[in-house]
């Protein structure tokens, strides 16, 4: 697995003027052993610079670095702190990922060459521009190891300038992490269509090992520029991106088991999963394993001003993330129908103001200005995410006051309010009549109130039930804030009348109390059916007597503003 140096900088090999011997690597004078590393090698005597332990579960895994005694290097205090810190971060890495990992001792040959024009695959590597390299396991498994596996060989090559500690480290951590692929997935490495594993999962484990990163986040940024027009499948390093968020979401430890199946990419990653990988790239929520956020700009993809009626047709290349940016113009009503989109395909719409992502609308209004919307649609094996339809027509005046207006409650509304609230646990609920009405006064003033409604808990037979009519209501001051209704209440003034009466065994206890009412909080948008409220999972809302959770509601219109 070789590791371009296009995306970081050069190795820094620790030189003297004259060599230092250490311990003799004898393995070196074997015919094949230092070819194993870089095929331009011959069989010559080498020096151990030092030797270190990665410590993983109850196994000892040495880390040896090895360089030609022709090529002076030195074993100075730096490098060698260099090389224990670099085997205990793979092993508390290792650890983070679980058992079942093997790994066995494991050889990095410091070179004093450049690295050799090759090509692999499509690509062309030119001399000097592969910066490690890890080539297949060496020899027989070691038997003084329990569950070891055969010796790791990598190698660093000469480059030019300076690199960091943390470089360095994240490089080996990376290295390290393909001899573990080789060892415990061994269908893993070579199978057809995997490239994006391997290299993704190692560039994940090198996080793991150095939170920090190697100092050049490049193939993030590769990843930005390619999602859009690429499959995952398609890449390389910059699948880094997946695995940092597969990390984020269920932990280093699910890892192993994501590398461990064979299935197809489509066969891996559900639909869900995918979209709600692309939600959280395209809100900036992935991070680093030490809870920093990733460097990445997503792409913003194209925008379109929506000034009449236009069809939308969008394709999709499965596994990737398509996005759009729609600009509806003023003054006008736009009525959306979407056509029926694959079983694989998921679609969700933002406006561009910091609100969630939410299903698609029915409907825009833009009296108050135009509308700006971002889009996301993904597929996982679909060629397209179906297409939009836009209608749009004038806004009236009464379309444009909305919501200020007279507004009451449809019944349909009003019994899903009533008869999902949690007033007694276990026992049926039922609502019986009442209506609830909302005012919404054009100098932000308003109220929202019960008109006795009327509900039952229970049914007349039960051991306990109740009758309940609720009456009263609240005021308030309101703000409309990126596209949501808010409401501040007025002191003094927002509580319900609670007419209980509870009927037991023998007895029927009469009771009058308040309560705390309903507060506002939700997305709104007016059409043809009325007003209609959105809930707002930021803003819980209070139910008289029960806990808190978000409603929906629907209005029809009574009076103007």
């Amino acid at each position: 697995m070789r590791r371009a140096l296009a995306a970081l900088f050069g190795l820094l090999l620790v030189c003297l003027a004259r060599p230092v011997h250490a311990e003799d690597w004898a393995p070196c004078r074997s015919e094949g052993y230092l070819s194993h590393f870089d095929e331009r090698m011959t069989p010559q005597a080498c020096d151990v610079v030092t030797t270190v332990t990665i410590p993983y579960r109850s196994h000892a895994i040495t880390l040896r670095a090895i360089h030609r005694r022709a090529s002076p290097m030195s074993g100075d205090p730096g490098f060698l702190a260099l090389m224990r810190n670099t085997a205990a971060a793979i092993g508390a890495a290792m650890n983070q990922m679980g058992p079942g990992l093997r790994l066995g001792d494991v050889t990095v040959f410091y070179n004093n060459a450049l690295s050799a024009s090759t090509r692999e695959g499509r690509e062309t590597f030119l001399r000097g521009g592969v910066r490690a390299e890890t080539t297949d396991l060496l020899g027989p498994v070691d038997s003084r190891h329990p569950g070891a596996a055969r010796e790791c060989p990598i190698n660093f090559y000469k480059a030019t300038g300076r690199s960091s500690d943390q470089e360095i480290l994240f490089t080996l951590a990376h290295e390290v992490f393909h001899c573990i692929q080789y060892s415990t997935w061994p269908a893993l490495i070579g199978a057809s269509g995997k490239d994006w594993q391997i290299e993704g999962s190692a560039e994940y484990f090198a996080y793991l090992a150095q939170p920090a990163g190697s100092g050049n986040e490049g193939f993030i940024r590769n990843f930005d520029n390619q999602i859009v027009g690429s499959p995952l499948s398609a890449m390389k390093y910059p699948a880094v991106v997946y695995f940092l968020w597969l990390g984020q979401a269920n932990g280093p430890q699910s890892i192993p088991p994501f590398l461990r199946d064979s299935r197809t990419l489509e066969d891996l990653v559900t639909p869900d999963q995918w979209f709600k990988f692309a939600q959280d790239y395209e809100d900036n929520k992935i991070q680093y394993p030490d809870g920093r956020g990733i460097a990445s700009s997503p792409v913003a993809g194209r925008s379109r001003t929506i000034s009449g009626a236009d069809n939308f047709v969008k394709p999709s290349l499965p596994f990737t993330i398509n996005t759009y940016t729609y600009a509806f113009a003023r003054g006008k009503i736009f009525d959306l129908t979407y056509s029926e989109m694959p079983k694989d395909g998921r679609e969700a719409w933002r406006k561009l103001d910091g609100a969630d992502w939410a299903d698609p609308p029915a409907n825009v209004t833009t009296c108050d200005g135009e509308k700006r919307y971002r889009v996301l649609w993904t597929t996982t094996s679909s060629s397209t995410a179906g297409h939009t339809r836009i209608a749009a027509r004038p806004a009236t005046q009464a379309d444009c006051t909305c919501p200020a207006g007279s507004w009451q409650e449809t019944e349909q509304s009003t019994r899903h309010i009533f008869e999902q609230s949690a007033f007694t646990a276990g026992q049926a609920k039922h609502y019986i009549g009442g209506t609830r009405t909302l005012q919404l006064n054009a100098d932000h003033t308003g109220s929202f109130t019960y008109n006795s409604v009327e509900v039952r808990v229970g049914n007349p037979g039960d051991e306990v039930w109740l009758h309940q009519v609720v009456t009263g209501g609240t005021h308030f001051t309101r703000n409309l804030v990126g596209g949501l209704l808010l409401t501040v209440y007025t002191p003094g003034v927002n509580l319900v009348t609670l007419h209980n009466e509870m009927h037991t065994p023998g007895r029927v206890i009469n009771e009058t109390r308040q309560a705390g009412a309903q507060s506002i909080g939700h997305y709104f948008h007016c059409d043809d059916a009325g007003l209609h409220l959105t809930q707002n999972t930021h803003t819980p809302l209070f139910l008289p007597g029960a806990a808190n959770f978000s409603v929906n509601m629907d209005f029809v219109r009574t009076g103007g503003p």
